[in-house]
């Protein structure tokens, strides 16, 4: 499985940084799941990925300064990956 944590910036993701993620092989969609603070200023601490079949819900902790990569669904597609999002926005 791929570890997108492990190669993202030790920050917020800034839009292209995040359009420079989904251009890669694996990622096939990423959606931003921006806090209103983080929209205005264009970056974003928080999204679900479908990579490779799998649903990760990326966060970035600030205590750290590190982000973390859980997996929410396997052998996933594009819906799965909506509907984790919506559950991870309810939640959050």
């Amino acid at each position: 499985m791929v570890n997108l944590a492990t190669e993202l910036p030790d920050e917020s993701l800034s839009t292209s940084e995040i359009e420079r993620l989904r251009e890669r092989p694996a990622v096939r969609s990423v959606i931003e799941l921006p806090t209103s603070y983080e929209h205005s200023h264009d970056v974003t601490s928080t999204a679900t990925a479908l990579v490779d079949g799998t649903v990760l819900y990326l966060t970035l902790d600030p205590d750290h300064e590190q982000w973390q990569q859980h997996v929410l669904a396997r052998d996933a597609n594009e819906r799965e990956l909506l509907e984790a999002t919506l559950d991870q926005f309810e939640a959050g």
